[in-house]
C-alpha cells in the first residue's frame, strides 16, 4: 500500500478521526545551476548544516562523495517528476555518517524566477520534498514500517489493529479530480514559505506539481493512503486509491523458496545472490561477518572483517568466493553501512571510488551501488551489495524489495551458521570421547569407520570401543544414544568411561549391561541407549555377545558367508526393570564379525530388514581386507546420503598360540 508524506514544518495536532501515522518532510529548492535556493529548518536537521552553509551551494557539493548524489537534483536530468531514495554520506564528520533518505523531485520549465532574497541566481528549477527513511521504518503514532503499521481508531487512545508491513519506496500518485481541491490547498499552505515573486507563481507551481502527481510512500503490500500535507497525518478516509503489488510479493515468494534450501551459510549465500540477479541488479555480492562464520558467532565488535562468499552477474561468470578474510577500513563505505546496520543506495557507483575500498572494485563501472546490512535478530552478519548497469536505475520499489530479500537472507545464513558452529563443537566433542586408534591385539584385528551426520543434521551419540582383557580376551562395543545434540554427545562420554570401568572388573556381558543401565537410570532426562557388548576368548573360540536393544551383529564365515547372529535382544539402557539375555557363538579361525549403528541402515521411506538384507549382500562373497570390506559397506549403503552419524566396527579373529593368549 501507499500515502501521501508531506509535511509542513509547523506543529502537528491529531485531527479527528482515525490515522495512521506520519512523517516529518523537508522542502528543498534549487537553480538552473543545482544551487541551493531554499533549505527550510527541517533540511538542517536531516542534513546537519545550517542554511547560512547550504544556501547558494551546488547540492551535490553538501556530501561526502564528489559528484554522487547531486545526480539526483540535477535541473539538466530527464524527466519532469522523480521518486527515489538513496544514502547521503555528509562532510566533515567523523566517524563518517549516512543518511538514508527518500525524495520526490519536482523538474521546473525554464524561465521561473527564483524566489525573494536570491536575485543573484537563476530561475527556480528544482522543487524536491525529502524524509529519512529511517522516520518510515519507526514507531510514529502508529506507522511502524519494517514492522507493523498500527491503525488507531477515533476516540480510542491506543492502537487496536494492525497490519504487517514489510517495507517502503518513495513513490508518486496520480490525483484523482474529486481529491483536488483539498490537495490544492495542503500544497499552497506547504509552498508559501518560498516566497515567490509572481502572485500568480504559488498557484502555478502547486498546478504544476498535481498535474505531475502528488508525493507518497509506496508498500509493498496493501493500499495507498494519504498523508495530509498539512500535519502530516494519515486520514483512512481519505483513501486516494488501493492497489496491490502482486509482482513485488510473487518475487518475494520465489525468493523464499529459493534461499536457505541448505543450512550452510555458503550455499544459503550464493542462493542469495542468485535470488536477486538479474530482477534486482546487474552484479550482486554477498559477504558475510568472519566472526559469524567462525566458533564465537558475533558480528562487530572493533573493526569488521568480512568474507565474500557468494557473487552472481548478468555477465560472464567471475569472482570466486575469497578464502581469505578482508579487514575493512574503519572510515570505509561498507564498514560504515554495517556500523549504522542501514542500507546505503549510490545512485553513481563510481562515485564510490571516492572511498577507495578493495572490496567495492568489482562495481567500479556500475552505474548505480546500493550496500544491505545483512542483519538478523538484531545482529550484523554481512552486507548484499547490489551493482546496476549505468542504463538501469534502481527505482525504489526495486530497492525496498530488495531489503526485504535480504532481511530473508540474513536470517538464514545466521540460522545457517549458528548450526554449522554448534555442529564442529558438537561433533569435536564427540571425536575426542571416541577412540581414535584402536589397540593391537594379537587374537582379532580390528577396523572402524566412523562418518558424523551429514551437514545440518545435528551430532548423534555414537560409540564404539576394542578392548584388551586378561588371558587375551578382547571386549568389543558399539552403541547409539539416542536423540542428538550436546546432550547426547555427552551421554554417550558418559556411558563409555562407564563401560571401561566395568570392563575392568571383568564382568559378563548381560551383568555388564545391567550395570550400565542403573548407571543410565542416575543421569535422569529419560537417558536411553541401545548398546552391542561381546568378549572373544581365543583359546576357546567363544564370542558371548549381549544386546540392549541394538541392530544384531553380522557373522562372516571363512567361506564368505553370512548371517545375523541370534542375539536376545534387550531393552534399552534406561528403561530398567529387565534382565539382559546372552548368546555363545563359537568361532571359526578367519571368520569376521560386523557391528554397525542404525545410521549405516535407516533410511527414509524403505523397510529397514529389506536394508539389512541389502547389508548381508555386499558382505557376502570372497575375502577381502577389513579396509576393504569396510568402504565397500559404506559405499554400497550411500553413507554419504545419511542424516544420522554412522559406525561400523569389524573385527576379524586370528589363530593364536596359547602362550600368546596368556
Amino acid at each position: 500500500m501507499s500515502g501521501h508524506v508531506l509535511h509542513s514544518p509547523g506543529p502537528i495536532s491529531e485531527p479527528s478521526g482515525s490515522l495512521i501515522g506520519l512523517s516529518r518532510m523537508v522542502l528543498l529548492a534549487l537553480d538552473g545551476r543545482g544551487r541551493v535556493l531554499h533549505w527550510d529548518p527541517g533540511a538542517e536537521r536531516l542534513f546537519g548544516h545550517p542554511a547560512e552553509v547550504a544556501l547558494g551551494r551546488v547540492f551535490g557539493e553538501l556530501f561526502g562523495v564528489p559528484g554522487g548524489q547531486g545526480a539526483a537534483l540535477d535541473p539538466a536530468q530527464p524527466g519532469p517528476v522523480q521518486a527515489t531514495a538513496f544514502s547521503a554520506p555528509l562532510l566533515r564528520r567523523a566517524p563518517l555518517k549516512i543518511k538514508n533518505v527518500s525524495w520526490w523531485v519536482y523538474r521546473l520549465p525554464a524561465g521561473r524566477p527564483a524566489p525573494e532574497g536570491h536575485d543573484g541566481h537563476d530561475g527556480l528549477s528544482v522543487l524536491a520534498f525529502a524524509t529519512e527513511t529511517a522516520s518510515l521504518r519507526s514507531v510514529s503514532l502508529g506507522l511502524t514500517v519494517g514492522d507493523q503499521l498500527v491503525v488507531r481508531s477515533a476516540g480510542e487512545p491506543e492502537p487496536h489493529r494492525g497490519l504487517r508491513v514489510p517495507s517502503v519506496a518513495p513513490y508518486v500518485l496520480p490525483v484523482e479530480p474529486r481529491h483536488l481541491p483539498r490537495l490544492q490547498d495542503n500544497l499552497t499552505e506547504v509552498l508559501d514559505g518560498l516566497d515567490l515573486p509572481a502572485p500568480d507563481g504559488l498557484a502555478e507551481l502547486t498546478g504544476r506539481i498535481l498535474d505531475l502527481g502528488y508525493p507518497a510512500i509506496s508498500f509493498i503490500v496493501g493500499a495507498r493512503l494519504p498523508f495530509d500535507t498539512r500535519d502530516g497525518l494519515v486520514s483512512d478516509e481519505t483513501i486516494l486509491s488501493a492497489r496491490a503489488a502482486p509482482e513485488g510479493l510473487a518475487f518475494l515468494s520465489r525468493a523464499g523458496a529459493r534461499i536457505g534450501s541448505r543450512l550452510d551459510p555458503s550455499r544459503t549465500a550464493e542462493e542469495l545472490a542468485g535470488a536477486v540477479v538479474p530482477r534486482l541488479a546487474d552484479l550482486a555480492e554477498v559477504h558475510v561477518v568472519d566472526d559469524v562464520l567462525g566458533d564465537s558467532g558475533q558480528g562487530g565488535g572493533g573493526s569488521w572483517v568480512v568474507r565474500r562468499l557468494a557473487r552472481s552477474s548478468c555477465g560472464p561468470p567471475g569472482g570466486q568466493p575469497d578464502p581469505e578474510p578482508v579487514e575493512l577500513p574503519a572510515d570505509g563505505l561498507l564498514a560504515t553501512a554495517l556500523d549504522a546496520a542501514a542500507p546505503v543506495h549510490l545512485l553513481r557507483a563510481d562515485a564510490a571510488k571516492a572511498f577507495g575500498e578493495p572490496v567495492l572494485r568489482p562495481f567500479s563501472q556500475a552505474g548505480a551501488l546500493t550496500v544491505i546490512p545483512l542483519v538478523a535478530r538484531g545482529t550484523v552478519v554481512g552486507a548484499l551489495l547490489l551493482g546496476h548497469e549505468p542504463s538501469r536505475r534502481p527505482s525504489g520499489q526495486d530497492l525496498a524489495v530488495a531489503e526485504e530479500v535480504a532481511r530473508l537472507g540474513a536470517t538464514c545464513i545466521a540460522d545457517a551458521a549458528l548450526l554449522a558452529r554448534e555442529s564442529r563443537a558438537a561433533q569435536e566433542l564427540q571425536r575426542s570421547l571416541l577412540p581414535s586408534t584402536v589397540p593391537d591385539l594379537p587374537a582379532v584385528e580390528i577396523r572402524y569407520r566412523y562418518l558424523p551426520g551429514s551437514p545440518g543434521a545435528q551430532v548423534g551419540g555414537d560409540w564404539f570401543d576394542a578392548l584388551p582383557l586378561p588371558r587375551g580376551r578382547v571386549a568389543l562395543t558399539i552403541g547409539d544414544v539416542m536423540g542428538h545434540g550436546w546432550r547426547s554427545a555427552a551421554t554417550m562420554g558418559r556411558l563409555r568411561t562407564a563401560i571401561h570401568a566395568f570392563a575392568s572388573l571383568d564382568l559378563r556381558p548381560r551383568f555388564l549391561l545391567r550395570k550400565l543401565d542403573d548407571v543410565a537410570r542416575t543421569l535422569g532426562g529419560g537417558c536411553f541407549a541401545t548398546c552391542l557388548y561381546a568378549v572373544y576368548e581365543p583359546e576357546t573360540r567363544l564370542l558371548r555377545i549381549a544386546n540392549a536393544g541394538h541392530i544384531p551383529p553380522i557373522l562372516i564365515d571363512p567361506a564368505g558367508a553370512c548371517r545375523s547372529l541370534r542375539v536376545p535382544s534387550g531393552v534399552p539402557i534406561g528403561v530398567g526393570g529387565h534382565a539382559f539375555g546372552l548368546a555363545r557363538v563359537e568361532i571359526e579361525e578367519g571368520s569376521r564379525l560386523v557391528m554397525c549403528t542404525d545410521g549405516l541402515v535407516e533410511r527414509s521411506g524403505q523397510d529397514i530388514d529389506v536394508r539389512l538384507d541389502f547389508l548381508r549382500a555386499r558382505l557376502s562373497g570372497p575375502q577381502r581386507t577389513l579396509d576393504e570390506l569396510c568402504d565397500t559397506v559404506v559405499g554400497a549403503l550411500r553413507a554419504d546420503e545419511r542424516r544420522d552419524d554412522v559406525t561400523l566396527l569389524a573385527a576379524e579373529f586370528r589363530k593364536v598360540c596359547p602362550d600368546t593368549a596368556r
